[in-house]
């Protein structure tokens, strides 16, 4: 167990602890960050960060204007739709992206990224008192969020080895991101 938390790899640079994550979307980044930055795009560690962050803050700073919105608006399946479309579309021009030195084409589809999580933030967690009683609206809530830190903890180990075990590593990230499509 102690060397599933505390391993060198060639995805990532140094050690990694357990003690080092935050949360489920910290190692989603960790992880996500590492291999663009070595391989793909020749970014530094702290370059790649910041450009990994650009969904994040965007959604952060959507997030209550779309709440307002799809309040007013309602439609949430069609909103839920639209987020949907704005991942797929955002990995499928990822997959396509070429790799260049210190470019920075992946900011299209960060851009469609960080929309497509604020609408699904806004819809997802606005749904949940209008499908449960008012009695189970609490455990839903830490239930949802337990599905999602799972996802969150098993994505990384499912998706991290596939550009080791590709031959040719930059079509190893099309594979990557064609299992978030």
């Amino acid at each position: 167990m102690a060397k599933f938390f505390n391993v060198d790899s060639n995805t990532t640079t140094g050690r990694f602890k357990v003690g080092d994550v935050e949360s489920g979307a910290m190692m989603t980044l960790h992880f996500k960050t590492m291999p663009y930055s070595n391989n793909k795009y020749n970014f530094t560690e702290p370059e790649a960060t910041r450009l990994y962050t650009i969904p994040y803050l965007l959604s952060a700073c959507l997030t209550p204007f779309l709440g307002v919105v799809v309040d007013r608006v309602g439609r949430r399946v069609i909103f839920m739709l639209c987020a949907s479309i704005l991942f797929t579309c955002a990995y499928t021009r990822s997959m396509f992206v070429p790799s260049c030195d210190h470019c920075y084409w992946e900011m299209g589809p960060l851009l469609l990224s960080g929309v497509g999580y604020a609408i699904y933030a806004t819809v997802i967690w606005g749904s949940i008192p209008y499908t449960v009683p008012p009695s189970a609206v609490g455990p839903v809530f830490g239930m949802c969020t337990a599905i999602q830190n799972i996802g969150q903890g098993i994505a990384p180990i499912i998706y991290g080895p596939i550009p080791d075990h590709t031959q040719d590593k930059m079509f190893g990230w099309f594979w990557v991101d064609s299992f978030f499509v």
